[in-house]
């Protein structure tokens, strides 16, 4: 971006890895722009520049760059390299830069240029477009130093509260849009589901403002304030109003506020005054029924509307590296959870609020530092959904509950006397909640066909988080505690419910005895198969640690036909929702012998055919079986494994879906090779075959959109066509995360 920006010339940058000594090139006639460093040489060849980056407090020095000296002969040898250009971000002393400048001359370099840290700060400092291309440079200083004199004391305070924000800030697709609309039209509405950065970028924006355009900040809370302060001998003016249409629901006042001045702020725009306003997207897309667009071209044409939720995988790991990097976890939390970021970048759907909370100690007490638990921190969204909900209009509740209740609502809607009963006690009419249900289409609802339906259009929650949200909403009210359990439709629904009569585990409803029979009904009705793997697991996790002997030893009397499905023991075992409930059944005394030496051979059988290592410390495990028969199985499994991992690779990418969730396909497999170099952490070649192949697994499982051209070879291992072979200590590429 500097050279670019700065320097003035167009260079081919390369890959982090196999650069062969150049992390960029120019060829040709050097022309700098009027403004550009003078300190490159004039005239046509070949330019090769090197970026040594540090972050550690140190000065480069000759010494330091031992391995970047060897690979300058070849480069001037091959004609790539007439002017080499060296930029690092560690102190550069006068000894030192003349001992590098002779180096290189003495390697063949015709024109060597050496700059250091100081250049760096000192150049983007000089630079305020630099600054708006890449705003969370702004972090790195003292924001009083660009606001000057120039903006209003409040907006300097409010600004200057926001450092931390603006030091982990990334510049996304959004953020980019949103320049070029601001730049072009003066004029830019940001909207997006709730905490997925609008009021970020609209800081960074703010930011930009005064250093690239000397505007003043006013920070204003509707359409009134921003006509009050507007000074139209005072073009320079830059108003960000957050919320503009309200900040957890659709306000109507607001909304006609706009309707009214909406003529007099875009002649203040036509006049040079800079708007940035912010809204929920369920919340514009309500309040745009009222805003004449037909009067506003703008609006229609879409030239100022950016939605800031399409984030890149590289933005991704960006944004997750600067939280945990700006972030008060310790060390060894970092240590950890290394391992796990590329996936938890993958997550959909991707909240920076949700990279925030993982930076942040305070969130990550108790989480468990293993790969599946970072990825469910990341993609469950209750935390905060929570909020969310509760700010909301009563007949945006009552819409909510009707397709909560009914899982996939049919349209027509035909009201049944306790859907209408529902809605009264939730405090809304009938009326007005099927009038709120288009107003929550597309963010939190979804209209469409459904396949469970036969085809029929119905209303359904746009994604699965969104419905477990609102059912603990619905679950804080034990008033409501009946129409809660009604509303079970699915396995998802037994996630905020247990039946321990009393005993504390944590969840949020507790069922209490004399509903068990009717609890009961509703789990034969919604028992599902196991091929969908993750209903069934919810499923049965809910048998095995969220109900008491008694509420047990009801449903089995009711329905025994279970425990044939649970004999059906799928790998990987660790992960094996059957064991889980059979070993709760053995310790509730409902488990006879003989259908547990079933369970038994299967287990065996599993672990002579399969890699499974990840149950051998299992608790339920040593509640189902004796010390020996543990001790006989485990021994047999651990043998088993590493001569035959290629072949394990190749059988599970075979059997991968082509069309469906790859992540977690792969998800049981991967726990199971973790376990086993937990297990033989002490050989140090079965720990790095089991990592190359954790390796594979993890490109072959990757989301397309985020994955490499790579494949399996016949021996099952990664290859990359331009990668060399891994070994411990080699470097292929550089990740996001390494010098976490």
């Amino acid at each position: 971006m500097i050279f670019r920006e700065v320097i003035g010339q167009f260079f081919q940058p390369f890959a982090d890895s196999a650069d062969g000594g150049r992390d960029g090139s120019f060829y040709g006639e050097w022309r700098s722009h009027p403004g550009a460093m003078s300190e490159i040489p004039p005239g046509t060849g070949a330019f090769v520049i090197q970026c040594k980056h540090t972050n550690r407090d140190s000065t480069v020095t000759a010494a330091s760059l031992r391995d970047e000296f060897a690979k300058v002969p070849r480069l001037v040898q091959a004609n790539l390299c007439e002017t080499y250009i060296l930029v690092s971000n560690a102190r550069l002393s006068g000894n030192a830069e003349e001992a590098i400048v002779n180096r290189l001359r003495k390697l063949g370099v015709k024109y060597p240029l050496v700059l250091g840290g100081r250049w760096l700060n000192q150049t983007i400092a000089a630079n305020p477009r630099l600054r708006m291309l890449v705003p969370h440079t702004y972090g790195l200083g003292d924001l009083s130093q660009i606001i000057d004199g120039r903006a209003y004391a409040q907006s300097r305070a409010f600004l200057n509260y926001l450092s931390d924000d603006l030091s982990t800030f990334v510049a996304t697709r959004g953020y980019y849009r949103a320049t070029e609309s601001l730049s072009a039209e003066n004029f830019v509405l940001l909207l997006g589901e709730p905490a997925v950065g609008k009021s970020a970028i609209a800081a960074a924006l703010a930011v930009a403002a005064i250093d690239n355009w000397g505007c003043n900040v006013v920070l204003a809370g509707s359409a009134i304030e921003a006509v009050e302060h507007w000074n139209p001998y005072e073009p320079n003016q830059f108003f960000w109003i957050d919320d503009a249409f309200g900040s957890v629901r659709h306000e109507r006042g607001m909304t006609d506020e706009w309707c009214r001045r909406l003529p007099k702020i875009m002649a203040a725009a036509s006049m040079g005054a800079k708007f940035v306003l912010t809204s929920r997207d369920y919340i514009y897309k309500e309040a745009r029924r009222y805003l004449k667009e037909y009067s506003y071209p703008r609006f229609r044409e879409g030239k100022v509307v950016v939605s800031v939720e399409d984030l890149d995988y590289v933005s991704r790991q960006q944004i997750l590296y600067n939280h945990l990097r700006m972030g008060d976890q310790p060390p060894r939390f970092l240590s950890w959870i290394k391992p796990h970021l590329e996936v938890a970048a993958s997550v959909e759907p991707f909240r920076p609020e949700a990279a925030r909370r993982l930076g942040s100690s305070r969130f990550t007490q108790g989480l468990c530092i293993t790969r599946r638990p970072v990825q469910e921190f990341m993609a469950d969204p209750g935390s905060f959904l929570r909020d969310v909900y509760a700010g909301m209009e009563r007949s945006h509740i009552g819409a909510l509950a009707l397709v909560y209740m009914a899982v996939n609502l049919p349209s027509p809607i035909h009201l049944s006397d306790f859907q209408s009963a529902a809605l009264t006690r939730i405090g809304c009419s009938s009326a007005s909640a099927l009038q709120s249900l288009s107003q929550l289409e597309g963010t939190f609802l979804r209209y469409g066909s459904s396949d469970s339906d036969g085809g029929a259009d119905c209303w359904s929650f746009r994604h699965p988080t969104l419905r477990e949200g609102f059912a603990a909403l619905m679950a804080e009210d034990p008033t409501m505690l009946d129409l809660f359990i009604e509303g079970i439709q699915d396995a998802s629904g037994l996630s905020r419910l247990d039946a321990l009569n009393g005993k504390s585990v944590g969840t949020l409803v507790r069922i209490p005895p004399k509903l068990y029979p009717r609890l009961s009904e509703i789990l034969c009705q919604i028992r599902p198969t196991t091929q969908d793997h993750r209903s069934w697991s919810q499923y049965c996790r809910f048998l095995a640690y969220r109900c008491s002997d008694g509420f047990l030893t009801l449903h089995m009397a009711r329905d025994w036909s279970l425990v044939e499905v649970l004999l059906k023991i799928r790998p990987i075992l660790a992960l094996s929702p059957e064991v889980d409930v059979l070993a709760r059944l053995r310790t509730a005394g409902i488990l006879d012998e003989h259908t547990r030496h079933r369970a038994l051979k299967e287990i065996k059988r599993i672990t002579e055919e399969f890699p499974d290592g990840s149950w051998f410390d299992s608790p339920d495990f040593r509640l189902l079986m004796d010390p020996g028969e543990l001790m006989a199985i485990s021994l047999s499994a651990r043998r088993s494994i590493i001569p035959r991992l290629g072949e394990i690779l190749r059988d599970w990418s075979d059997r991968a879906p082509q069309d469906g969730d790859a992540t977690s396909h792969y998800r049981p497999l991967c726990e199971s090779f973790y376990a086993f170099q937990e297990l033989m952490r002490s050989d140090d070649s079965a720990v790095w075959e089991l990592e190359k192949a954790l390796r594979a697994i993890d490109e072959i499982s990757r989301p397309e959109k985020f994955k490499n051209q790579q494949f399996l070879t016949q021996s099952g291992v990664l290859h990359s066509p331009n990668e060399e072979d891994l070994h411990p200590g080699s470097v292929a590429s550089r990740s996001t995360f390494d010098d976490l």
